[in-house]
């Protein structure tokens, strides 16, 4: 029997992720019962092949369980009023019978916590109501609170996120007690004359990287800065367990929720002007000359942010800014280092940043060479969307055959292809939403990265298991968000000195994993629960990503996301579906791959967030 959180992909169908044994399983959609994306579940190996297993959930807890939904409908029975819930993670079709209390005054549409008392049969056959003859099993539960309907509020309850701080005198005790039971101590370098700097967005506060340029010699010195939160946590301290159990900020609407107190997150650790910071600096030397960046060494420091800069300032004054001039020369050089694959469409101050972090990560993952974060190659299926999209260029099409350990022809055609046709849709002019499909397309094909520890790499071996392959590199680490991320911090402490068994590092990984597959779900959650009654009956731009002879597969530009439009709606004649070249014509009109559509949003459903699109015709 395996245990494990499980994991729900866009299709219904799930994965659980062992720890011991170190192993993934599949469970298809027929296998998952009641069970909810983050769920505790209990799985049944039923076969196996090629190193793949499949499996069904024969156990986790539901009864007792409390969820945050919508009152869907609302019926009476003997004259007990009752109402049936839509609960989002356990689809529309297991939605909660619940008692309302006439003294609640509870309507439709209102979000509501819930508890799930009871699985049983349908006796009212509301669930069903063209079919009473037909029972089912269905999901009893009780009122627990009506909830606000701010988008934030109900991710607040939904994913049991609650801000937490800690009084004056427990930050004084966590420091005293982290400085008591350092393994290492150091000598901080005074750099307080430095003109430090932070890029962030403008309302950021937990600022974690900063810079700071010296000329010497007509040599560049470049500074990175990461908040060192070791001086104020330690693995002894009461709030680390705590700590590792959220194992990430996580953003909302309008809110986060920080993984480390507040006071620290937005205080004390944050590099914020006029306050005197304590730091990880690694060094670098860049000649302007011969166009070379060069590592040179990190060490503990103490600085002094003189400015908080932020992104859209920067993007218009790089010329007027000698700092932000070498820092974006430097950021190109390291960016033809990298050859990353390309995944979205950035500013020139985002992709500065984002370019120095890396290579910091880069430096600091071969020195901590402990935790690193990996990513797999592409599966072959999930390349063909992209060879369609080659062909449609008269571009080289990737091998779908089986790949080597080192796919590097594979992915330079790639990165050489999605190039070629973003700078051909820029100088001819091309709407940007064409580039946002591209970008989808891409992301969509890749799989999840994910964490890894040193003495989990097998050996010997003969491909690369610390390989990244959208950033094209190995032993690369998470190092510079550690007010954010559990990883990083979990690598500042390693680097401090602190110890930890593998047994620790596996468990503090699965919690990582569980932090990032919890913001996903948020995002998804904002995503699904965004209030699309602005946009109905108005026009939306589309592309075709793929046809079948029962219609085509939208991606709606404006939601980045995807609609399937039946072949009904696409004309009143009969469409004829051409295998060749996938297209559906009438001999007049055709549907071809790639082609822009427009499509109005017609009918949203606010609770449920069912949606129908008709189609524009010109």
């Amino acid at each position: 029997m395996i245990k494990g959180k499980l994991i729900v992909d866009e299709f219904g169908n799930g994965f659980v992720n062992s720890v011991e044994p170190n192993l993934t399983v599949y469970i298809p959609k027929s296998n998952m019962s009641f069970a909810y994306p983050n769920a505790d579940v209990e799985v049944e190996i039923i076969s196996s092949a090629n190193n793949l297993y499949y499996g069904k959930i024969v156990n986790f807890q539901i009864v007792g369980k409390t969820f945050v939904g919508q009152v869907h409908h609302m019926y009476i029975s003997k004259s007990i009023p009752y109402a049936f819930v839509y609960v989002s993670k356990l689809g529309k079709s297991n939605m909660v019978n619940i008692r309302a209390d006439p003294n609640l005054n509870l309507k439709k549409g209102m979000h509501v916590q819930i508890q799930i008392d009871l699985i049983g049969l349908d006796q009212t056959n509301q669930t069903n109501p063209t079919n009473p003859t037909q029972s089912k099993q269905t999901l009893s539960g009780s009122l627990l609170e009506i909830l606000s309907s701010d988008i934030d509020d109900l991710i607040e309850t939904e994913f049991e996120l609650t801000k937490y701080d800690l009084p004056s005198d427990n930050i004084t005790q966590m420091i005293n007690m982290a400085v008591k039971t350092n393994p290492k101590p150091i000598n901080r370098r005074d750099l307080t004359d430095h003109d430090v700097f932070t890029i962030d967005p403008l309302t950021c506060t937990d600022c974690d990287d900063a810079f700071s340029i010296k000329k010497i010699d007509n040599l560049y010195h470049i500074y990175v800065h990461i908040a060192d939160l070791t001086e104020h946590i330690s693995p002894s301290d009461p709030e680390f367990e705590k700590i590792m159990l959220r194992s990430n900020t996580y953003y909302g609407s309008k809110r986060s929720w920080t993984m480390i107190p507040e006071t620290l997150a937005s205080n004390l650790c944050s590099i914020l002007p006029n306050k005197k910071t304590n730091v990880i600096t690694t060094e670098f030397v860049y000649d302007e000359k011969a166009q070379r960046i060069d590592f040179v060494e990190y060490f503990y420091s103490q600085i002094e942010s003189k400015n908080k800069y932020d992104y859209d300032w920067v993007d218009q004054n790089f010329d007027s800014n000698y700092d932000f001039h070498i820092l974006k020369c430097t950021s190109d050089l390291i960016q033809k280092e990298l050859s990353e694959l390309p995944m979205n469409s950035e500013s020139a101050s985002h992709q500065m940043v984002k370019n120095w972090m890396i290579k910091v990560n880069l430096i600091m993952g071969d020195i901590v060479h402990k935790i690193f974060r990996t990513h797999k190659e592409p599966q072959q299926k999930h390349l063909k969307i992209l060879n369609k999209l080659f062909n449609h260029h008269k571009l080289n099409q990737l091998s779908e055959t089986d790949q080597s350990p080192h796919p590097s022809s594979n992915r330079q055609l790639l990165i050489s292809n999605i190039n070629k046709i973003i700078n051909d849709q820029n100088q001819s002019g091309q709407n940007h939403t064409y580039s946002k499909m591209i970008y989808y397309l891409i992301k969509s094909s890749q799989s999840r990265a994910s964490y890894t520890i040193s003495d989990n790499l097998p050996t010997p071996t003969n491909s690369n298991p610390t390989y990244h392959y959208g950033l094209g590199v190995s032993s690369y680490t998470h190092w510079t968000s550690p007010i954010r991320r559990f990883a990083d911090l979990l690598s500042h402490l390693i680097l401090r000195g602190y110890e930890f068994t593998d047994q620790q590092m596996n468990i503090y990984l699965a919690y990582i994993t569980e932090g990032e597959l919890k913001q996903t779900l948020i995002e998804n959650y904002l995503i699904k629960h965004k209030d699309l009654s602005l946009y109905l009956n108005k026009q939306l731009s589309t592309y075709i990503i793929d046809i079948k002879p029962t219609g085509i597969n939208l991606y709606i530009t404006d939601f980045d996301t995807t609609y399937w439009m039946h072949v009904s709606k696409l004309s009143s004649n009969r469409l004829r579906y051409e295998t060749e070249t996938q297209t559906l014509t009438d001999g007049v009109l055709q549907y071809q791959m790639f082609d822009k559509v427009n499509i109005n949003l017609s009918k949203y459903n606010s609770i449920t967030s069912e949606t129908e699109y008709d189609l524009v015709r010109s």
